[in-house]
């Protein structure tokens, strides 16, 4: 009768720990469930194709995406070099003009051109009856396409 618990309860009782054994009976259908694990491991693993086809898909659009960053940065980066290359050349520009300017405005003289309208040209001061005042209605340049209209 106590054989009879021993293989029902799969324990071996003594004064050491107890250890499980598993009964004989049950062996054959632990490896069969061994089996069928490593079967639906197998088909768990196993890729179909389309499957692969999706993945290649994925993989090549976030490698073009990735190009295309990689391009657009360096593209950007080129842009900056060249925007601080211009700025450059502009402040040399304007700085050469500046200089020129200067040199012109010393070279005008005022006095200068009112002898050489007067004396050299024949010009003549213009006195106050013959200065006609118009007034414009626009703040910018005025193009004129004929003769002002006497009082």
């Amino acid at each position: 009768m106590e054989r009879r618990n021993y293989r029902r309860n799969d324990y071996i009782m003594g004064n050491t720990a107890r250890q499980l054994e598993p009964a004989v009976q049950d062996r054959p259908q632990i490896r069969n469930n061994r089996v069928s694990e490593r079967k639906k491991a197998k088909s768990a693993l196993a890729i179909n194709g389309v499957s692969v086809f999706i993945m290649a898909v994925v993989a090549a659009f976030c490698l073009a995406t990735f190009v295309a960053y990689l391009y657009l940065h360096s593209t950007i980066a080129e842009t900056r070099e060249n925007i601080a290359q211009i700025k450059t050349d502009i402040n040399t520009v304007q700085s050469q003009n500046d200089a020129l300017k200067y040199s012109i405005n010393t070279y005008v003289d005022s006095e200068n051109v009112y002898n050489v309208a007067t004396k050299k040209l024949g010009m003549r001061q213009a006195k106050g009856n013959q200065l006609s005042i118009y007034k414009s209605s626009d703040k910018g340049y005025t193009v004129q396409y004929g003769d002002i209209p006497n009082k």
